[in-house]
Parts: C-alpha cells; sequence; structure tokens
C-alpha cells in the first residue's frame, strides 16, 4: 500500500466528517485492496521513468509488477460496490450495525492492516516504559 499522500487524504476526509456530522452528513473512507479493474490494463498505464539514476531499476521494477497482476487481483469489484451500496444505504451486511467512518475492503487489505496492527502492539509493549517516560515526575 503506499502511503505518499494517504495520511493527508485520510485527514481531509476524518475533517469533512467532523465538520458534517452535526448535519447529518455521514462521511465513509472506503480503503480498497486490490481488484480487478482496467487500471492497470496497458493501455491505462501512463509510465513516466524516474529521473534519478538510483531509483530507475525498481521504477521499471514497480511497473512490471503492476502490469503482471492485471487482471489477476484477489478483488471482485461488483462485490466491493454492493458492499459500499449497504453501507451508505445502512442496509444488507450493514443492517442493525453501526457504519465504521473507516472501513477496508478486500482479504489483501485485511491482511496487510492486520499485519500493520499487530506490528504496532509489538512496538508498544516493547517500548512501554520509554514511551510512557517523557511525563513530568509526579
Amino acid at each position: 500500500m503506499p502511503f505518499s499522500n494517504r495520511s493527508f487524504e485520510i485527514g481531509l476526509v476524518e475533517a469533512l466528517g467532523r465538520e458534517t456530522a452535526h448535519m447529518g452528513i455521514r462521511s465513509l473512507l472506503v480503503e480498497p485492496g486490490r481488484f480487478r479493474t482496467k487500471l492497470l490494463s496497458t493501455g491505462n498505464l501512463d509510465v513516466v521513468q524516474s529521473a534519478i539514476p538510483e531509483y530507475c531499476e525498481a521504477s521499471k521494477d514497480f511497473v512490471h509488477g503492476l502490469a503482471m497482476e492485471d487482471q489477476t487481483q484477489p478483488g471482485n469489484t461488483e462485490k466491493a460496490v454492493e458492499i459500499i451500496l449497504d453501507l451508505v444505504r445502512k442496509e444488507g451486511c450493514a443492517t442493525g450495525r453501526e457504519v465504521p467512518f473507516r472501513i477496508p475492503l478486500g482479504t489483501d487489505c485485511y491482511e496487510s492492516i492486520e499485519e500493520k496492527c499487530e506490528a504496532t502492539l509489538r512496538l508498544l509493549d516493547d517500548w512501554k516504559t520509554v514511551i510512557k517516560s517523557t511525563d513530568y515526575s509526579a
């Protein structure tokens, strides 16, 4: 998952949600995994080679990887759209449930987020005394 502008985008949606909540307008941030669309098809990829020599090979490898994954992504877009509509309408899979502000969709997305959460919990446990050592003494 690329993280370049993700934090900024997530912050914008969170701010929008807070600004419009009092008007009954809900925000929903869907974080999709990899879905089979034409996005990665060769006709849709507009490749710009890196101008930084040290990144040229990595850039080529990344583009090659995207092209190789074309139409083999695990996610089914029709199923994702059904779920998103259910969340927005509060029906189907969302009936009787509190719709979250933010929801990942896709097995690959679930696994990567779960891995990140577990790593963060390990970090908190390993560094707890250091992390909490910055308070003023009582």
